[in-house]
């Protein structure tokens, strides 16, 4: 990261509006970054502050790395070039949902003079009490990711001992006499979901790009933004099991 001079307090005028949620957080209506961006802008105008950009995240985990987020990245730059003093969020998981990551992430904007805060919890890096939550925000958000994790696990370990199967045929599987067998053509259209959306496309983007491809759903009707979701949503169930595995 290139550092700049750090700015005093006092001129951080110029915030910055960063906005997240996943598919299970209905990424595919959108009902979520609205609200969010709603109250962002409510506390930046209670400050007095100039908006300088909203950077939106749609369909992204909390367990995403920051830094491989496209919006993400893009307000690091702005915040390295000095553009941005505050950053906003609703909540400090909208960051990440690992701790370790989370004060990353603050390390890299305190160290040119950046701040963060959120709007429904005591987090502004300006104050010494901020800072003190901002660590015990962080251990929650990963508790509760774990806690997810660790419950799905269970709920899979249950339907084991019944012996009921699990799982059955999405994007890439088809199920032939309770074996999973590889569908290559849908294992490239997971891929290429995989793709478009480390590009930044929406969920509604992805869905038209994959129809001018000329791409079916599993069912082989046309994509739409809550069909994309679902196959994101299960992808990221199996990165969360297997990151806490």
């Amino acid at each position: 990261m290139t550092k700049t001079t750090k700015r005093p307090a006092s001129l951080t005028t110029n915030a910055a509006i960063y906005l997240r949620v996943s598919t299970e957080e209905q990424a595919e209506s959108g009902l979520g970054l609205e609200a969010q961006e709603s109250r962002c802008r409510a506390l930046v105008a209670s400050r007095g502050w100039t908006l300088s950009g909203v950077y939106r995240e749609e369909g992204v985990s909390g367990t995403t790395e920051p830094s491989s987020r496209p919006a993400f990245a893009a307000l690091l730059a702005e915040v390295e070039a000095g553009r941005v003093g505050a950053v906003v969020v609703l909540k400090i998981d909208r960051l990440a949902r690992r701790a370790e990551w989370i004060h990353r992430v603050l390390r890299e904007f305190e160290e040119v003079g950046a701040g963060v805060v959120s709007v429904s919890e005591p987090v502004d890096t300006s104050s010494a009490m901020g800072r003190a939550f901002i660590g015990i925000s962080a251990v929650f958000a990963e508790l509760e990711r774990n806690v997810i994790a660790e419950r799905t696990r269970q709920a899979l370990a249950v339907k084991r001992e019944r012996g009921e199967r699990i799982g059955g045929a999405y994007l890439g599987i088809r199920v032939e006499r309770g074996e999973e067998v590889e569908v290559p053509e849908e294992r490239e259209t997971a891929a290429r979901i995989g793709e478009l959306r480390a590009e930044g496309l929406t969920l509604r983007a992805i869905a038209a790009q994959l129809t001018a491809e000329g791409r079916r759903t599993k069912r082989g009707g046309r994509w739409a933004a809550e069909t994309v979701a679902k196959v994101v949503r299960r992808a990221e169930r199996r990165e969360a099991l297997a990151a806490a595995a």
